[in-house]
C-alpha cells in the first residue's frame, strides 16, 4: 500500500488533493491525540484486554533452559556469520556431495532452522532467535535461503544470501505469507498468501522487489503449498477448487487452459506436491481413509494415474532424484525415512525427529561449503520443554506418594493436578494465552477426577483419575473458536485440536489448509455421516493455533478415541491431554493411590462337585439323617409304646 499512495495521489484533482490533505492532517491529529491520551491513561486498551482475557502471569519453570518469549522481537538479522562458528572443517564440508537438508523444527518456545544429513551430519542449529522461522527453500544453485519468518510480528518471506551474509525482506504485509518456492533460474519466488481472506498463490520477481506480486490463483477455494517445476513452466499446488483436496498444476507461460487436475482422486485428501529434479515426476501425500501414502505420478505419460508407493507424507526428492525423504507421523512424534525411487524400498531407516517438521528442503551445489560459516557451535539439539517438574510440595514421607496441587484461577469441577505436572500445565497455559490471545485453559471440562466420583464407564484407563491429565472445555467448538482434524494411526483415531486466534489481523496463528472434522454432522440425518461419526467437510477461515503441537512441546500428549466414539460424543476425547511422563496408567495410579486401592482382588468362586446323598447310621431313639447337606430335625424319643384301648376295654 505504501508504494501505491503516490500513484493514487497523482490521480486526484487539485480540489481533491486539498480535501485529501485535510483528511490526512485530521487523521494525523487524531492519531497524535490518541497516543497522548494512551500514555496518560496507562494504556487503557491493554488494561481492558488483560482484564477480559485473564491471562495468567505465570513464569516458565526455573528448570527450563530457555527464557520466556520476548514480547517484541529484535530486528537483528536472522542469520549472522560468526568467525570460527562452524564445527566443520573445510574437508568435512566438501563431503556433502549429495547435499544437505535444511528443516524447521519446534525448538523450545519457537520454531528454528536446522541443517541435517541423514548419515553425515547431526542436527545443527542455524537460527536461534525469539521468533519463528519456517518453510525453508534453498535456491537452485544452493547460494540463497528463502523462508517464512515472524521476526516483525507478522509472517513475511525473507531471503538470506550465503555468499555475503546479506538478508532481504521479500514481502511486507500484515497478512500471512509462507511456503516459498524458487523458479529454476532463481529470479522468481512463488508463495502462498492470505491476502483476500483465502489462501492463494502469488509470484514475486526478485530482480525488482518494487514490482507488486502477481496473483496466480484467485479461486474461491483455497490454493496453497506451491512447488515450482524444475522445467520452469508449471507450478504444482494443493487446491479444493474441484470440491475435493487434490493436486493441480498451473501453467505460468499461458493464460488459456492454465489449470489442470493432476491427482483426479475424489476419494483421497491430496497435499504437499513435490517435483523430481528432472521434472518428469510429481509426488504428493495421499490420505486414504486416514492412512497416509506417498503417491507418484509420471507427468510425461498421458492418461497415467498416480501410484501409491509407500506409507508416509510430505515427500522431498534428493538432488540426484534417487531418494525420497518422507515423513512418518506418529500420534505424538515424528520420524523421517529414505525411500529408493526405483525399487520403492526403504534405504534410510526411520529416524526420530522428536518434533513436528515445519518445512524441509534438500539441495546440493555449493550449499555445504557456504552454509558451514553460519552453523552455530552448539550441539544443535532441540531445547526441550518436557522436563519433569520439580515437586513444589513434598511427597508423603511415609507412603512416598505424590500429592495434588490446586490450579490457580482455573474453573473446573476439581481444579487439581499431580504435583509432578502442575508447573508444566501452568507454563503451557501461559504460552497458549500468549499465542491465541485468550486464556483457553482457564475453564476446563475437568482436571483431576477423584476415585470416589462416578467414572465414565466407557473410558478405560482414564488419565484424569491419575491427576496427570486434563480436558479442555469443549463449548468453544460450538461457537466456532475450536476445530478438530481427524487423524488415523494404526487403526486408532486421534484428533488435532486447533484454537482460533483472538486477533485475526495476522499477528497470531496461521491459516489452515486442512479439512476440519464436524462431529455434529452425525446428527444431520445423513446415514454416511452417522456411521462415520461426522464428516470432514470444510476448511476453517481465519488464523488458528495448533493446540496439539503446542501441548506436545510441554509434554502433554493427546489420547486416542475409544471404540464407540462414532455414536458416543464423550468417547471421542478430542479435548483430553495427558502428561504421562513415560508411565503406563497403572504405574501412574500407584503414584497417587495405595496399592490396595489400585489392585483390588477379584473374588472367584471355587469349584464344588455336585452333592450326593450320604447314608448315615440311624439310632432308634434319635433318628437323625443328613440329606444333600440339609439337617433334618430328629423325632422325639418315646420311653414306651403307646397303646390304644379297644372298644369296651378299660385299663387303669
Amino acid at each position: 500500500m505504501k508504494r501505491r499512495w503516490p500513484l493514487i495521489f497523482d490521480d486526484l484533482t487539485s480540489n481533491s488533493k486539498v480535501r485529501f490533505s485535510i483528511i490526512v492532517a485530521t487523521w494525523i491529529g487524531v492519531l497524535l491525540l490518541g497516543i497522548w491520551l494512551g500514555g496518560t491513561s496507562k494504556n487503557t486498551k491493554n488494561l481492558i484486554e488483560t482484564a477480559t482475557l485473564r491471562i495468567p502471569s505465570l513464569a516458565p519453570p526455573s528448570t527450563e533452559t530457555v527464557a520466556p518469549p520476548a514480547p517484541t522481537p529484535s530486528p537483528s538479522p536472522t542469520l549472522v556469520p560468526e568467525t570460527s562458528s562452524s564445527n566443520l572443517s573445510p574437508a568435512e564440508t566438501e563431503q556433502f556431495s549429495d547435499g544437505l537438508l535444511v528443516l524447521s523444527l519446534a525448538d523450545g518456545y519457537y520454531k528454528h532452522l536446522f541443517v541435517y544429513h541423514p548419515t553425515d551430519l547431526q542436527l545443527t542449529r542455524l537460527t536461534n532467535h525469539p521468533w519463528d522461522d519456517i518453510h525453508p527453500a534453498i535456491s537452485p544453485d544452493g547460494s540463497r535461503l528463502a523462508y517464512a519468518s515472524r521476526r516483525s510480528g507478522f509472517w513475511d518471506i525473507y531471503i538470506f544470501n550465503l555468499n555475503d551474509g546479506s538478508s532481504i525482506r521479500v514481502t511486507d504485509s500484515l497478512t500471512y505469507d509462507g511456503n516459498p518456492t524458487w523458479s529454476p533460474d532463481g529470479q522468481w519466488l512463488a508463495y502462498e498468501s492470505y491476502q483476500t481472506g483465502n489462501l492463494d498463490i502469488f509470484l514475486q520477481s526478485l530482480a525488482d522487489l518494487s514490482i507488486p506480486p502477481l496473483q496466480l490463483t484467485d479461486d474461491l477455494s483455497p490454493d496453497f503449498s506451491p512447488a515450482w517445476s524444475p522445467l520452469g513452466n508449471e507450478i504444482a499446488f494443493s487446491s479444493l477448487r474441484s470440491g475435493e483436496p487434490e493436486i493441480w498444476t498451473a501453467a505460468v507461460d499461458q493464460l488459456e487452459n492454465r489449470f489442470h487436475n493432476v491427482s483426479r482422486s475424489p476419494d483421497t485428501y491430496d497435499s504437499d506436491p513435490a517435483w523430481s529434479p528432472d521434472g518428469s515426476q510429481l509426488s504428493w501425500t495421499s490420505n486414504i481413509d486416514g492412512s497416509r501414502k506417498i503417491a507418484l505420478h509420471s507427468i510425461q505419460q498421458a492418461g497415467a494415474f498416480p501410484e501409491n508407493i509407500a506409507s508416509g507424507s510430505a515427500p522431498l526428492w534428493s538432488p540426484d532424484g534417487g531418494t525420497i525423504i518422507l515423513q512418518l507421523a506418529m500420534p505424538n512424534s515424528s520420524e523421517i525415512a529414505g525411500l529408493d525411487t526405483s525399487t520403492h524400498q526403504l534405504t534410510i531407516p526411520a529416524i526420530p525427529m522428536e518434533s513436528e517438521i515445519f518445512g524441509m528442503d534438500w539441495k546440493s551445489g555449493g550449499l555445504g561449503r557456504l552454509i558451514s560459516a553460519y552453523l552455530l557451535t552448539d550441539s544443535g539439539a532441540r531445547v526441550s520443554l518436557q522436563a519433569n517438574d520439580p515437586a513444589s510440595r513434598a511427597t508423603d514421607p511415609v507412603t512416598g506418594r505424590t500429592g495434588l496441587v490446586a490450579l490457580a484461577s482455573v474453573n473446573a469441577p476439581h481444579a487439581l493436578l499431580s504435583d509432578s505436572v502442575d508447573e508444566s500445565f501452568s507454563a503451557l497455559r501461559t504460552e497458549v494465552a500468549r499465542l491465541t490471545g485468550w486464556d483457553v485453559l482457564a475453564n476446563l471440562e475437568n482436571a483431576y477426577l477423584p476415585y470416589t466420583d462416578p467414572a465414565n464407564a466407557s473410558l478405560v484407563d482414564d488419565w484424569l483419575v491419575t491427576g496427570l491429565g486434563f480436558a479442555i472445555n469443549p463449548l468453544p467448538m460450538q461457537a466456532g473458536w475450536m476445530v478438530v482434524q481427524k487423524e488415523d494411526f494404526s487403526g486408532e483415531v486421534y484428533w488435532r485440536l486447533y484454537i482460533r486466534a483472538r486477533y485475526q489481523d495476522g499477528s497470531q496463528g496461521v491459516p489452515l489448509g486442512v479439512l476440519a472434522w464436524d462431529l455434529d454432522s452425525r446428527s444431520s440425518g445423513s446415514p454416511q455421516a452417522y456411521e462415520a461419526g461426522g464428516a470432514a467437510n470444510f476448511i476453517p477461515e481465519g488464523y488458528w493455533v495448533d493446540m496439539t503441537e503446542l501441548a506436545n512441546r510441554f509434554g502433554w500428549q493427546r489420547l486416542p478415541a475409544v471404540s464407540n466414539w462414532r455414536t458416543y460424543y464423550p468417547g471421542a476425547r478430542f479435548n483430553h491431554f495427558a502428561h504421562t511422563r513415560g508411565l503406563d496408567w497403572e504405574t501412574a495410579m500407584l503414584e497417587l493411590y495405595p496399592q490396595e486401592l489400585v489392585h483390588q482382588p477379584t473374588r472367584v468362586p471355587t469349584l464344588t462337585s455336585i452333592p450326593t446323598v450320604t447314608s448315615l447310621p440311624v439310632n432308634s431313639r434319635t433318628a437323625t439323617a443328613q440329606y444333600a447337606g440339609r439337617l433334618l430335625a430328629p423325632t422325639s424319643p418315646n420311653p414306651r409304646p403307646t397303646f390304644t384301648p379297644a372298644p369296651g376295654e378299660n385299663f387303669p
